[in-house]
């Protein structure tokens, strides 16, 4: 009786732990938003956005009765079951993470996988999200080509003329600045990063994009995540502007002072916004909220989760016991840019199933990962990088291609702002 009541506890024990997971994680999902929403905008824990979530929860345990390990279907999915995905109703993202000159990893994905598929970026995907030189990405891939409506215009950059621009103009970006190694000011200026957007993004504003695209920055002045959306066209940046911020890494870049384009009768006092890297350097999970809230009937998703590069950089003990301001600092960045990313990928893993979340992360050398390595044979290293992580998974690349080559469903989102007159 005693070995029957502990094994009892131990099932209940195992239940509530889980349900108590998957409902933190929905609550975080919920944080994520709620730094740049609105009060007008729809709650993402709405009773009927989470009506279902008692039964996904009992299929979430990965303990089955007899204490072994089972696998765990998604708790986002009404076909909690069923490993059969309703292409109808799929909601696609492509979420683009920030890595500095690596980024140049994700751009190569970009090409082939639209290479192997025929179809543009907007073509594949409802909702991009990028941060730093992914939200780079992001808005080359879907500014337009045409005036008018930006939905009905072609992508004026083709991702192969994306990767080739990425490959050449990355090595101008990091110019040195006089600051004593980034302790007396940022190490690199701010200039060729601004020549570059206002080359390729002019005078383009951030509520034209092809498909609705979501950018990560952090505001430091109110000390939160300010997440800049091309549907939240209430406060419209310059392109450009927006980049500037996602992309001005803490100790590489001066902060970015942005302003809306349209005047107010009361003046704005702008905002002073630094890489969004700090907050969110894997945007999948804000890109997954708002895509919650565009989307609140959807029942399934497709999400295609691009890396700039996992490198092993360890920190022994021997060194680091007795380290202070100066030790920490020069590691600080990467291991709030590199903790969050794995942070984010653990819990998407945990939400969803393979066929609904895919992650492409190659693996790199620890002279291959820095943020600011831009020359030629490290660009080279990282393509080589990217071009063996697809090899490497070339059936499960080739299935992904073969379902985003198909039409992407005819969703209507459901935009919570409305256009100021």
């Amino acid at each position: 009786m005693t070995h029957i009541s502990r094994t009892n506890n131990l099932k209940l024990s195992n239940r509530f732990s889980c349900k108590l997971v998957a409902i933190s994680i929905i609550a975080l999902l919920s944080t994520y938003e709620h730094a740049s929403s609105r009060d007008d905008e729809i709650d993402l824990l709405q009773p009927n956005a989470i009506a279902s979530l008692p039964v996904a929860l009992e299929d979430a345990s990965l303990v089955s009765e007899t204490g072994s390990i089972v696998r765990r279907s998604s708790i986002f999915s009404e076909a909690a079951t069923s490993l059969t995905l309703d292409e109808s109703q799929i909601v696609r993202i492509l979420c683009l993470d920030g890595g500095g000159a690596c980024g140049i990893a994700m751009a190569r994905f970009v090409q082939k996988l639209t290479e192997q598929t025929g179809k543009s970026v907007p073509e594949m995907f409802h909702l991009i999200a990028g941060t730093s030189a992914g939200g780079m990405l992001a808005a080359a891939y879907t500014l337009p080509a045409e005036a008018g409506d930006p939905k009905k215009s072609p992508p004026k950059y083709s991702s192969d003329f994306i990767f080739h621009m990425m490959m050449e103009k990355t090595k101008t970006i990091f110019q040195k600045s006089w600051s004593l190694w980034g302790l007396l000011g940022p190490r690199y200026k701010s200039e060729p990063v601004e020549k570059f957007t206002t080359q390729y993004f002019g005078d383009a504003t951030f509520d034209k994009t092809t498909t609705d695209v979501l950018i990560t920055t952090f505001d430091i002045t109110a000390g939160k995540p300010k997440i800049i959306k091309s549907w939240d066209d209430r406060e419209t940046f310059y392109t450009r502007n927006v980049l500037e911020s996602t992309s001005a890494a803490p100790t590489y870049f001066a902060p970015r002072h942005i302003f809306p384009v349209a005047a107010t009768a009361t003046p704005h006092l702008g905002y002073v916004l630094s890489d969004g890297g700090t907050c969110a350097n894997n945007p999948t999970a804000c890109a997954l909220a708002s895509a919650r809230k565009l989307y609140p009937t959807a029942t399934q998703y497709e999400i295609v989760s691009l890396g700039t590069g996992n490198a092993t950089r360890p920190l022994h003990y021997t060194k680091m016991r007795n380290a202070g301001l100066l030790g920490w600092g020069r590691h600080l960045i990467d291991i709030f840019m590199s903790g969050q990313s794995a942070h984010t990928d653990y819990l998407m893993e945990t939400l969803f199933r393979p066929e609904e979340y895919s992650r492409w992360n190659p693996v790199l050398a620890a002279e291959n990962a820095a943020l600011d390595n831009s020359s030629d044979n490290n660009l080279r290293d990282l393509v080589q990088a990217e071009d063996e992580l697809i090899a490497s998974r070339r059936g499960e690349f080739e299935r992904l291609a073969a379902r985003l080559s198909k039409p992407k469903a005819d969703l209507v989102p459901i935009y919570s702002t409305a256009r100021r007159a």
